[in-house]
């Protein structure tokens, strides 16, 4: 996916000014937002530009409702101000409700406060993303080729190829991992390693589930999951093992010491273990079923993709066949962020073939959403 780029500034700011250009200062807010936990080689500039934004705008008109009226009373706290407004109460600038007319002094001095508490928030965020995005870049710098060539790849090129890819499995963000997969896929279209390791990688969600049920086992049930679902599941537990001993949401789990009078929790500790450990095992059990069941249709229509970089050499009939059809299955499925990587890749390998413009173009008018 392009957003995820370290080079996706330009599309960035162009989503920026089109919602600038509509004065919907809010949405900008929000795209700044997202734009700043995002890695990017412009971080900074970014960063200084969303300070401008918020600066340049009444805080009522950059942030949701919500948010300014928790900011305000926390800033008016600050200032020693008694017109603290309630919930029901309308920002500055809107009419306010009778016998609300204090509402308003200060305005100059609470507008910076109030520009300053929504900077500060998003401070945090800014600060891990300039830490990602150095890492990331010292990546990203030792790609030299990118694009497909029939000419060999350097070995230097391979390792850093192997090394990006090793930072992300091991930073865990699977949306990153798969259009870093994507990227390699095709400057290493040639080495069958990389497509080796795309398909342990499809597996290695198998190897987790198994690790995750030898982890669970290992452990006493309330070592593992929060307090509110142990106590949730230690109830239903009891209750099909024919169990009176089912504990209240303020008793102490199994090893810790217990309210007088609840002696009797603990009895058959071994029975009750397993039944809890099987109970947050089938809990997980669907996603990883899903996720399996997923991952295997998406390689079904991986592998029918025999060409997936561009060459002016036209495309089979059933490489196209293949595009549309991987195209149907995505877009049938409904997750937007997923349509527009496939997308990105199809006018990759289909650059030549107008039918595929013309069907973003249809995809993304219909559904509005932003290419």
């Amino acid at each position: 996916m392009v957003i995820f780029s370290l080079r996706s500034d330009k599309l960035w700011e162009a989503y920026i000014n089109w919602e600038s250009g509509g004065k919907r200062w809010k949405n900008v807010t929000q795209l700044y937002e997202r734009l700043l936990a995002t890695p990017t080689s412009k971080y900074m500039q970014h960063w200084q530009k969303f300070q401008e934004h918020v600066k340049k705008h009444l805080p009522s008109e950059v942030v949701g409702v919500d948010e300014f009226l928790s900011l305000r009373r926390s800033v008016l706290t600050e200032l020693n101000r008694s017109d603290i407004e309630t919930p029901d109460e309308a920002p500055p600038g809107v009419e306010a409700a009778p016998g609300d007319e204090q509402v308003g002094t200060n305005v100059d001095e609470e507008t910076k406060a109030l520009q300053k508490s929504i900077i500060s928030a998003r401070q945090k965020i800014h600060e891990a993303n300039v830490v990602e995005a150095k890492a990331l870049w010292s990546y990203e710098d030792a790609i030299k080729r990118p694009y497909f060539h029939v000419k060999p790849l350097e070995k230097s090129q391979l390792t850093a190829w192997r090394n990006y890819l090793d930072y992300e499995i091991k930073q865990g963000k699977a949306s990153r991992v798969r259009v870093l997969f994507e990227r390699c896929l095709i400057a290493c279209a040639l080495y069958e390693e990389f497509w080796m390791r795309l398909a342990l990688h499809l597996m290695w969600l198998m190897y987790l589930f198994i690790r995750f049920q030898e982890h669970v086992k290992k452990h006493l049930p309330s070592e593992v999951v929060g307090v509110d679902e142990f106590l949730s599941l230690r109830r239903s537990v009891l209750t099909e093992l024919n169990r009176s001993d089912i504990e209240t949401p303020d008793e102490a789990p199994p090893g810790v010491e217990a309210a007088p009078g609840d002696e009797q929790v603990g009895t058959n500790v071994d029975e009750e273990t397993k039944a809890l450990q099987k109970s947050i095992i089938s809990a997980r059990q669907k996603i990883h079923e899903a996720n399996v069941v997923e991952a295997k249709a998406l390689w079904s229509y991986e592998d029918a993709i025999k060409r997936p970089y561009f060459h002016v050499k036209p495309l089979e009939k059933s490489q196209l066949t293949a595009w549309r059809n991987y195209l149907d299955y995505e877009i049938k499925q409904g997750k937007a962020s997923r349509v527009r990587v496939l997308f990105e890749r199809c006018l990759i390998a289909c650059a030549l073939y107008e039918e595929f413009w013309m069907r973003v173009g249809v995809y993304v008018e219909y559904f509005e959403i932003w290419w």
